[in-house]
């Protein structure tokens, strides 16, 4: 079911993500509280980066160098995995009703899709954050 950006309702979007999982989703709505000019440098930033060369992962610690043991280090990728998994399927069926509207945040929820088939579950939910914001910054034009 597919409909247009004027009746999709913010609010529910809102209500949803953050019954799905209420630390995460403040944490990814934290960057919804910044200025759009911020927000922008912080996008351009990200692409600047990406473009160097540094890539997604630059600066990220290994799961087992953070981890006492393995079985720690299982736990918390299961975890992330988990997670993240939630987040894409969620973000996909309101990517699916909105459609072609926002094509912006259909490319950022293929970078999640993307990164969790590398298992990069990290990467993935920040991805799924950035699509979330981007959901609620073009339905709420």
């Amino acid at each position: 079911m597919t409909f247009s950006v004027d009746t999709f309702d913010v609010d529910a979007f809102d209500a949803d993500f953050a019954a799905l999982d209420p630390d995460l989703y403040e944490l990814i709505t934290l960057e919804a509280n910044l200025s759009s000019e911020a927000q922008d440098m912080l996008s351009a930033l990200d692409a600047d980066m990406e473009a160097a060369g540094f890539g997604a992962d630059a600066g990220t610690m290994d799961l087992n160098s953070l981890a006492d043991n393995a079985v720690e280090a299982a736990f918390v990728s299961n975890l992330l995995k988990s997670r993240a998994a939630k987040l894409i399927k969620r973000l996909y069926e309101y990517i699916r009703r909105i459609g072609s509207n926002c094509t912006s945040c259909v490319n950022l929820v293929r970078q999640a899709v993307q990164a969790f088939r590398d298992k990069k579950y990290a990467r993935a939910i920040y991805i799924a954050g950035r699509a979330i914001l981007c959901i609620r910054k073009c339905t709420t034009k």
